[in-house]
Order: structure tokens, then sequence, then C-alpha cells
């Protein structure tokens, strides 16, 4: 009883214990929680204060502010913040990216690093100047494929002539597209881009056309002016004055294009001539055709009556650009020799140009827009590698789908297609060369082939392999948490794509060593000599391997009668309880099986001697 009463007793005592300590604890958590209380308020009636006075300084922050009443909704806020900017930022550097492949592409030759520093001059271009990213990668773009000048050469070219566009109210690319063109027609270099510039410019003050429409059409007339070595300032003349004539600048161009494919024709250098004019100088060159008509304007000018007029008028027979120039020098009025001086009087005045600019507030916004896009663009190429994370992974899982919704016959046909492609580009032209091949370098062929036909052959064997690998994304997301049993009826299930990929593969590979040799042997005469053959990656030194095959070579142009017996090669069945064939369906035993009966044929045919 004692006994009893003394463990009652320890019980209760230590019932009182326990029940002092918790109210000492929940004094102490409530005098410290009091604490803590008392110094959130503090920090909230500061917070709310800064933020007041904020708001007063700054009206729209007010209105934001009473939008984030809570701590989660700014923590919401931000996140989605920063996941738009995310997106946008790296959307926008892979626009960029896709507009920038056309530069690229024409720079296949050079290394990848090139291509990048490429890249990052053209935004640095863009950036410099204010420009649109895409026009600019286009102005690098069209100056390299018609006038063969890249990077850095075309850097100063760029920045200037798109520099010039804006100020006149153009767009930079089409302006630089043109700038190229005739670079390559009439053969300049950056030391003549003011001058060619000027002369445009006196194009436009003197003619009925814009920068644009001239940056359009220059081309039209480029070509056939320089071929007879007439400058962009005399084609730039005759231009001018016809457009004054004619209803559009399209019509302009081809009469001015007509006009230089008909100066140097015989008749009309014998219908000159006839009437006192030589079109070439003492030097035997060509003059310009603005001169020319001078010369026959003298002429018209010293005729005394229209009868005298026409009559020197039908001397000339051809385009109507050369009918438009001889119309156009029978003026009396003093108007074409008025044009002409003005043409050549023209100043572009540049500080005047950057004053009105500087004043045009819509232009002044479309450059800071332009470098806030730049700044985007420059912020999603550092986050574009996380994206790109992202779609690999979600193409593989893609094309896991995919398969999953095929056949398993379709399946084992896409695979097969695959490999053999494959194949076809690592081992490709072996077949047609293997008559040039010595004995040395077909058995060293034949030995990688087969080096990799069985290694690939033994991967889709086991499993276990694959089942380490289990928690890769071209898996089902449920699979990742699965124990390895469940992985492998998961495995089954999915018919192992990975696995049949590799059996695919091995039979790609066995079915090329079969079409080699047939192929060699059915070659007559095998060089002596040897040459060296195509590199291959045979995932590994090959150095040795035929060495280590089981067989004899002879000569490959013997005949060669083969039997081989096989007596109950399957006798007793094939054990599928303890092996590696336990998880395999009956399609895949019955792959399985073939496949060993025609190494074993196989391997005993390459060791005949």
């Amino acid at each position: 009883m004692a006994s009893g009463q003394s463990k009652i007793e320890l019980i209760l005592d230590l019932k009182n214990r326990i029940g002092v300590g918790l109210s000492q604890a929940k004094k102490q958590i409530n005098t410290d929680t009091s604490q803590m209380q008392r110094r959130l308020n503090e920090f909230s009636a500061s917070s709310v204060k800064n933020f007041k006075s904020a708001a007063a300084e700054i009206p729209m922050l007010g209105n934001g502010l009473r939008l984030m009443s809570n701590p989660i909704a700014i923590a919401s806020t931000l996140v989605t913040g920063l996941a738009a900017g995310f997106v946008k930022a790296t959307d926008r550097a892979a626009e960029f990216n896709h507009e920038f492949r056309d530069l690229a592409n024409l720079n296949l030759d050079k290394p990848q690093s090139e291509i990048n520093d490429l890249r990052k001059m053209v935004l640095d271009s863009a950036w410099r100047k204010g420009f649109n990213a895409e026009k600019t990668a286009n102005a690098y773009n069209e100056l390299q494929s018609t006038a063969g000048i890249y990077g850095a050469e075309a850097r100063p070219i760029v920045e200037k002539q798109g520099e010039f566009a804006l100020l006149m109210k153009t767009s930079m690319d089409s302006y630089v597209a043109g700038t190229a063109k005739a670079m390559a027609n009439w053969r300049f270099g950056v030391d003549k881009l003011d001058a060619f510039n000027k002369s445009n410019y006196a194009a436009m003050q003197v003619g009925v056309v814009s920068f644009e429409e001239l940056a359009k059409v220059q081309s039209t007339f480029a070509g056939s002016a320089a071929s007879i070595n007439q400058s962009f300032d005399t084609a730039n003349k005759l231009f001018s004055l016809f457009t004054v004539k004619t209803k559009s600048v399209d019509e302009a161009a081809t009469l001015t294009k007509s006009l230089f494919n008909d100066l140097t024709k015989a008749t009309t250098v014998k219908a000159f001539k006839k009437i006192g004019i030589d079109l070439f100088d003492s030097n035997k060159r060509l003059k310009q055709a603005d001169m020319i008509m001078l010369e026959l304007n003298d002429k018209f000018l010293k005729l005394k009556n229209d009868k005298s007029i026409v009559s020197l008028k039908n001397q000339f027979h051809g385009s109507e650009g050369l009918i438009a120039m001889i119309q156009a020098a029978t003026d009396k009025s003093g108007e074409l020799r008025k044009m002409l001086d003005e043409f050549k009087d023209s100043k572009f005045n540049t500080d005047a140009a950057l004053l009105q600019a500087q004043n045009d507030i819509v232009a002044r916004q479309e450059k800071l827009a332009n470098r806030i896009d730049l700044l985007v663009i420059k912020m999603g190429h550092i986050m574009l590698p996380i994206k790109e994370w992202f779609v690999d992974k979600a193409s593989k899982y893609v094309e896991y789908v995919g398969l999953a919704t095929k056949s398993q016959a379709e399946r084992e046909q896409e695979f097969r297609v695959q490999q053999d492609e494959d194949i076809q580009k690592k081992y490709g032209g072996i077949l047609s060369n293997v008559g040039n091949m010595s004995e040395e370098q077909y058995n060293k062929y034949l030995g990688a082939m087969r080096f990799e036909a069985n290694r690939y052959f033994d991967k889709y064997s086991q499993k276990t392999e694959y089942i380490k690998n289990a928690n890769r994304l071209t898996l089902p997301s449920q699979m990742l948490f699965l124990g390895e049993k469940d992985r492998l009826e998961s495995y089954d299930k999915y018919d192992n794509f990975a696995r049949q990929k590799d059996l695919a593969r091995s039979k790609s590979l066995t079915k090329l060593m079969s079409d080699f040799e047939d192929a060699r042997l059915n070659k007559d005469n095998i060089p002596t000599a040897p040459t060296k053959p195509p590199a291959s990656d045979t995932s590994g030194d090959l150095s040795g391997i035929s060495d280590k095959l089981n067989r004899v070579v002879g000569a490959s142009q013997a005949p060669r009668n083969i039997t081989v017996n096989i007596d109950a090669f399957n006798k007793g069945g094939i054990n599928t309880q303890n092996t590696s064939l336990q998880n395999m369906d009956a399609k895949q035993i019955e792959d399985w099986f073939i496949d060993m009966c025609y190494r074993a044929i196989r391997n005993v045919e390459l060791g005949y001697n």
C-alpha cells in the first residue's frame, strides 16, 4: 500500500511541477508576444507615416499604395511583375534573335563567338543612335549581302546613314539599303558618304521626290549609270529633272535608266556627232550626261525658228529616256540651267537639321522608346538561357507524349527511320568507298560498327541503366517519385522508349554492316595503296578494336559457302524468370531471340577463313 501511495504522490508531484512550468512559460510567452506586438505596431505606424509622406509628394503613388493594403498583395504584385517582366524580356530577346538570323546566316563560315560579337555590335549601334533593333540588324544585313561590307567596316556606314535618314524623316534600314546598292554600283567607300548624302538632299530639293522614295527607286538607274561611268551626282540630276516632267518617281527612274542605256549606242553617238557634239572628252572618256545636255541646249539656243528645232530633234531616235533628255535640252527659258545650278549649289546644313530633330518631340520619344526596348532585349539575353532550358525540356516532354499516342509498331518504325538517318550521317559514304579501302581500313570500319552495335544492344538488354535515369523530364512527372520496382513497371507500361531507340540503332548498324560486307564482296579490284578513311565517332579510339574481334579475314574476293547446323538452339525454352528478360513483353523477347540467332550466325560467318 505504501508503495502504491508513493507512486500516486510521485505522479501528483510531477503534475504540479509541470503545471507550474507551463504557467511560467505562458507568462513569458505573453510578455514576449506583447513586446513583439508593440514593436510591430511602432514599425507599422512609422511605415504608414512614411508612405503617406511619399504619396503626398507623388500623387500617382497614393493610388498605387491604396491598392496594396497588405503584404500578400505587395508580394503578389512583385512576383507577378517579375514574372511578366521575365516573359516580356525573354520574348523580346527571342524576337530580336529571330530577325538577327538573316544576318547570322550570311556568316555561317565564322565561329559562333564572332557571330555573338556581331550581335552585340548591332545592339550597340542601335543604342548609340537610338535606332530600332530589328531595323539596325536589317541595315547590317543589307550592307553585307549587297556590298560585301561586314562587321566593323559596316558599323560607321550604318550609324552615319541611319542617323542621316532619321534627320530626313525616313526609314533608316531602307536608306542604308539604298546606300549599299549605291556603294555596290558606284564603288565608293565611307569617304564619299557625305557627298552621296548631299547629292540625295539636292535631288530632294530640286526634284519632286522624298528621301524615302529616292531610297527605293535609286537602285533602278544606279546600275545603268555606273556602267557607263556616270557619277551618282549626274544620275541624281537627270532623275530630279525627270521627276518634274513625269507623273511619278517610278516613271522618272525608268526614264533615267533608259537614257543611260541608250547614251552609248552607236546610233546615239553618231547623231550627236552629226550635229557637232562629241560624247567623249580628250581622254576618250564619256562625258557626264548633264554636260552633254548643256552642250545640246546651246545648239538649240542658236536655232532661229521652230522648223530648225524640229529638224534637230528628229536627228535622234531611241528610248523614251533619250527623247526626254533631248526634249529637256530644247529649253529656252533658262529653267534647265537654273535647276542644274540649284542642284550644284545645294548645301545640307547638319546643325540646322539636328536642331529641327531636337524640336520634334515625336522623334525624341521614338529614340527613347527604342533605347528602352534595347534594355529589355539586353536583359532578355541574360535570362534567355533559362527560357531555352524550359523549351528544351518541354520539347522532350511533347516528343514523349507524341510517341505515347502511337502504336508499338509505329514507334518502332519511327525509331528505325531516325536511327537509319543518324547512322547514314555518321558512316555516310563508306558503301560507295568500300572499293578504295585497304583490308586494314575495311576491318577497322567493320570492327567499329560491330562494337557500336553490340554496345547499344547491351544497353537495350540492361534495364538497370535506365532506372538510374528515371528522374529525367522525358518521363511523366508522376514517375519521379516511384520506387525502383514501380519504375520498372512504368517503363514497361510506356514501352521503354529510350531502350527501343537503342535497339533500333543496333539493328540499323547491323543492317549497315551486312550491306558493307556485301558491297565489299561485289568489288572486283581492291587497290593495294591504303587511303585514309573518313573520320567517324565510335565513342572511343578505334585502335585495337579489330584485334579484339574473334575473326580471321581472308581474301575478300574469294567465294564463301558456309553451312551452319543449329540443333535445338532453343532446347528447353528461354528462362525469363531469373534473368533480365523477366520484364520484357512477348514482342521484345521475340526480337531478342531473333537478334541472338542472327548474331550467332554472323559470328560464324565472320570467323570463317
